[in-house]
């Protein structure tokens, strides 16, 4: 049986995330953490994947899931979705800043950058809904092992993937896979399935 821990920032699609996950891992134990509990890193086993969700904020302030992701970070498979993802994008050593369209609900058009871990896996180009007002920049050099998988059209960093050698992988999406607006969701699904099973 898979494991993952699902660490939950109070989002309102916190629950679709979820119900969007067992639907494509199968035999799948989904154990869901609040971000602020206190007992959460002893509470987790150390061979669960990670979920990190959605969420209201600024990634910057999310202290307790910010070391949590400094703990894990290639010892465990993470996948950080909107708030999730911009928390792994600081620990990438980009900047947030603000969206250059926010529109919450708004569908983007993704294009993954040539040599992405979801090439072969999704479209190069697709749609997916995006509900967030923050983005992630680019700036300076990425940490080792880090990359850009793809950007929407305005421009704004919409897929974040940690690779390393030895270890771990690490993927971020901007966009929110659980959305009826988000298409040909199930080869991101099918490639997080990939990455906890390898």
């Amino acid at each position: 049986m898979l494991d993952i821990a699902f660490i939950d920032h109070y989002d309102s699609f916190s629950f679709n995330l979820v119900s969007w996950l067992r639907q494509g891992l199968g035999n799948v134990l989904i154990s869901h953490y609040y971000f602020d509990d206190p007992d959460l890193c002893e509470a987790l086993r150390p061979e669960c994947a990670i979920v990190l969700s959605p969420g209201p904020g600024h990634p910057a302030d999310q202290h307790a899931t910010r070391a949590l992701v400094a703990q894990s970070l290639g010892h465990v498979p993470i996948l950080g979705v909107c708030l999730g993802h911009q928390i792994l994008g600081l620990e990438a050593g980009l900047e947030v800043g603000g969206a250059r369209e926010p529109f919450h609900g708004a569908v983007r058009t993704i294009s993954l950058r040539e040599g992405s871990c979801l090439a072969g896996w999704m479209p190069d180009c697709f749609a997916a809904a995006t509900y967030n007002s923050l983005a992630l920049r680019a700036a300076g050099v990425l940490r080792p092992h880090w990359r850009i998988g793809a950007y929407c059209e305005h421009q704004d960093i919409q897929v974040l993937e940690y690779n390393p050698p030895h270890g771990s992988p690490a993927l971020g999406v901007q966009f929110h896979p659980e959305s009826f607006q988000s298409l040909s969701q199930e080869g991101l699904l099918a490639r997080w399935r990939d990455m906890i099973t390898a």
